[in-house]
């Protein structure tokens, strides 16, 4: 019969619901001591509301049982979008808006949860101590709405408690002393932060936690430096938002890198520990430029992690590409073309063949010398024609092996450098990533400096990598290849100048500060 109670309950059936009472009025009581959801929850939260109202009229005291989660029927129908459900059960029994669950949560933060503001705003106007009711550690259902995202149902209850004064407040603090500043921050929740800064609600921009920090002191601490963390940066800030350090600060000395303040000592973001203050002045080492050594850092892991993997990729894809298979050029085929390819290979030293080394040490043999091809191969010089008596029908060739780079047959001089110039970029940027990724780059701003210097060579490395790439693609009649070189002499004219500027600075920096020390 329980079974179908529950059947009834789930689709609202009215009338199999009069026809159990018949077969026995006291069904009621024995769901009630069944210890489990009552026929009410169900039908609360299936929103049956002519359903749930014919039970509360026959048992109205059902409106306060609760299940094994300590849920009572308006818990389930606070949450979902059924204002008359509410009505019925909050005129069945208006205590039930206070009634907590095992987690402390009354009808009110499970409306607040999904947003059902009409719900929320019954609710309070029943019972407006409901608001009052902290959760675990503290939490106000402020805080709650915070944790949750829940935007629309926080403008409600902020807007409440600004027209009550003595009640919970947008300055009210967990125990761990964060308002719901510090938590909409902590969790990048921009569209409240500009609700509470931007309303005059009378928010404590410069709350301290137990910790001593401020709400920018948590951006500030756990920022990931986001665009998302500087648009709340800068909302804080243009609201006047101050870090803890910034509101004790008493003296500044100098440039404003050295200050005397009252230092406040705390644990780290997150920790439990009351926070402890000291009252004695002392001097500290004032960062003012901290942000600018972090944005200095994040454009350089961007821009070497960028030029690295195109090193990476150039170094796998040469100008020309790559022979696709093995190939003989001989002499006496294509004459022309040996020639050309002879050239060229024979000016740098590591072609290891007796024959062609022959031709580059001679005094007498000259490129030019050789002659048309004739019917029995190409004519050779008598340092030649010694070696290669013995063999009959034998003409000079090269090799060009699959795999290698046409670049290197065509100008071995050339690809030398845009090997030499691609693997210096690579090797730069990933000594660059090891050493951001250490942590020990942004210990000491000299050391930026020198990760600055570095990274001019690698960008230089990659513009000559890129205009060798360039160059090996011009014809050797075209103009561009005029232009092409006043392009790479002014390049590295404007490094140079660059470099020499920055040596200046640092020399006159470092004897200042000699001379200071």
């Amino acid at each position: 019969m329980e079974s179908r109670l529950y059947d009834a309950s789930r689709y609202g059936d009215i009338t199999s619901l009069m026809e159990l009472i018949r077969e026995d009025p006291l069904i009621f009581e024995r769901v009630i001591n069944g210890f489990g959801e009552t026929p009410l929850h169900i039908s609360a939260m299936c929103g049956h509301v002519d359903f749930a109202a014919e039970i509360l009229r026959i048992k109205p005291e059902l409106a306060s049982e609760v299940d094994p989660k300590g849920l009572c029927p308006l818990h389930m129908a606070s949450a979902r979008k059924s204002f008359e459900m509410v009505s019925v059960l909050v005129d069945a029994d208006p205590n039930v808006c206070v009634a907590t669950d095992q987690h402390g949560r009354t009808p009110l933060h499970l409306a607040a949860i999904k947003n059902q503001v009409q719900n929320m705003k019954l609710l309070i106007e029943t019972k407006p101590e409901a608001i009052k009711i902290l959760l675990n550690r503290g939490e106000t259902i402020l805080h709650f709405c915070v944790k949750h995202g829940s935007f629309e149902a926080l403008m409600l209850l902020v807007e409440f408690v600004g027209l009550n004064e003595g009640w919970v407040s947008v300055n009210s603090m967990d125990d761990d002393g964060n308002t719901i500043l510090h938590l909409a921050v902590s969790r990048r929740q921009t569209k409240m932060i500009g609700h509470l800064l931007n309303n005059n609600l009378g928010v404590d921009i410069n709350a301290l936690n137990k910790n001593g920090f401020t709400a920018l002191d948590i951006l500030i601490t756990q920022s990931l430096k986001e665009f998302e963390d500087k648009e709340i940066e800068a909302q804080l800030r243009y609201a006047g938002a101050l870090s803890a350090v910034e509101q004790v600060r008493t003296t500044t000395e100098d440039d404003g890198e050295t200050i005397l303040i009252t230092t406040v000592r705390s644990s780290n973001v997150g920790s439990n520990v009351t926070s402890e203050y000291d009252t004695s002045p002392m001097k500290v080492k004032y960062e003012g430029r901290e942000d600018w050594l972090t944005d200095k850092q994040n454009v350089l892991i961007v821009v070497v992690v960028l030029i690295a993997t195109m090193a990476f990729q150039a170094g796998f894809s040469p100008p020309g590409g790559v022979w696709q298979e093995d190939s003989k050029l001989n002499s006496s085929t294509d004459p022309d073309i040996f020639l050309y390819y002879a050239q060229k290979t024979l000016s740098f030293d590591y072609i290891d063949s007796t024959l062609l080394n022959l031709l580059k040490s001679s005094n007498n043999t000259k490129m030019n010398q050789f002659g048309p091809v004739p019917d029995d191969g190409l004519v050779l010089e008598d340092e030649w024609t010694s070696i290669i008596s013995n063999y009959t029908g034998f003409y000079p060739y090269l090799i060009r092996y699959a795999g290698t780079s046409i670049l290197a047959y065509k100008s071995p001089m050339i690809f030398g450098i845009y090997i030499i110039s691609n693997t210096v970029g690579l090797l730069a940027s990933l000594s660059i990533i090891l050493l951001l990724l250490t942590g020990l780059a942004f210990k000491r701003k000299i050391i930026v400096w020198i990760l600055m210097v570095i990274m001019w060579t690698t960008i230089t490395c990659v513009a000559v990598s890129y205009l060798i790439a360039i160059f090996s693609m011009i014809p050797p009649f075209n103009i561009g290849n005029q232009i092409f070189n006043w392009m790479l002499g002014g390049w590295l004219v404007f490094v140079a100048f660059i470099f020499l500027l920055h040596i200046l600075w640092f020399f006159s920096w470092y004897f200042k500060k000699l001379g200071s020390t």
